[in-house]
């Protein structure tokens, strides 16, 4: 989704001078469009699209939405059945223009092809947690022994998880055939220590289409290879995470169906030539904070459905 001036200049006017009724945490979906953005301001939440169409929760008996959706918590699952929505914080924002307005930039992709269970019981999971009953989202905080997450996997059987978070942890490597594997759908690590990505090269038997590290320190640097069995991977988010060069290593490992890129913070100072040039399918690309001085059109597909761009 392009955001056009008339876009941003709608959105400053809500914000300024708009009332929203009803509860600031209800969002539509629309059945038009298969990812949309929304914008956190003041404890509302503001929907836009191109041609600086607005909605609001008066406006879905239209003809055109699915039922509303009600977010549980900021940074977790939507519950809309037969569909569900996961969600992802992408900070800072990729709507870099009205970054004096807004609050939280959320990125949603259907998740109607991926099933999942219940939370397992909590003795099964301990230390972690385990979010959004229906739709689980496993929360791992404090940890230091690679086991412990091996362990968690092993006592829940075949049981599927929407999410896996690893937070404020520090491990050697994290397992590879715990969480890469068709138990698990999306994938954040953040504020840990690695010594390495994982202990092992993954296996392609996954089904891992999200990838987010933000602020994770690993002391042997990102080792593309072992994304290459990463075959189902769309989005793709980077964190304050030392990436000095996207070059062959990337562009030889990577999945050409990626979607959504966003790298922010990472020291970043040269891109390869034909770096997203197969992406045929991107559809978003940000690399900001970084000290990139050179694009070239040859970087990006011919042609190129792309929506939005940002090298700030």
């Amino acid at each position: 989704m392009g955001v056009s001036k008339s876009v941003i200049s709608g959105v400053k006017k809500i914000v300024e001078g708009t009332s929203w009724l009803g509860s600031p945490k209800l969002v539509e979906r629309f059945s038009d469009e298969s990812r949309f953005s929304v914008v956190r301001v003041s404890g509302h939440q503001l929907i836009w699209r191109d041609r600086e169409t607005r909605y609001a929760q008066k406006f879905v008996c239209e003809r055109d939405r699915i039922n509303i959706s009600t977010v549980l918590e900021e940074d977790g699952t939507w519950s809309n059945s037969p569909t569900s929505v996961v969600l992802t914080i992408i900070r800072p924002l990729i709507l870099f223009e009205i970054k004096e307005d807004a609050g939280i930039v959320l990125l949603f992709t259907c998740l109607s092809s991926f099933v999942a269970g219940d939370c397992p019981p909590p003795e099964l999971i301990e230390p972690c947690t385990c979010k959004y009953p229906h739709d689980p989202a496993i929360v791992c905080s404090n940890i230091t022994r690679m086991e412990t997450i091996t362990g968690l996997f092993e006592r829940t059987g075949e049981l599927r998880f929407k999410h896996f978070t690893l937070s404020h942890s520090t491990l050697q490597f994290l397992p590879a055939h715990a969480l890469i594997s068709k138990r698990v759908f999306g994938l954040t690590f953040e504020n840990t220590t690695l010594t390495g990505l994982f202990d092992e090269t993954p296996s392609s038997n996954n089904l891992v289409h999200m990838f987010v590290l933000d602020n994770v320190r690993i002391q042997r640097a990102i080792q593309w290879p072992m994304f290459q069995k990463l075959t189902k991977l769309r989005i793709m988010q980077l964190i304050g995470v030392t990436i000095k060069r996207l070059g062959k290593d990337f562009i030889n490992n990577i999945n050409q169906g990626l979607s959504d890129i966003f790298l922010s913070e990472t020291r970043t100072t040269s891109l390869s030539d034909g770096l997203f040039e197969n992406m045929k399918d991107l559809m978003q690309v940000a690399i900001i904070k970084s000290q990139i001085k050179t694009l070239k059109r040859n970087m990006f597909p011919r042609p190129a459905k792309l929506s939005s761009m940002n090298f700030m």
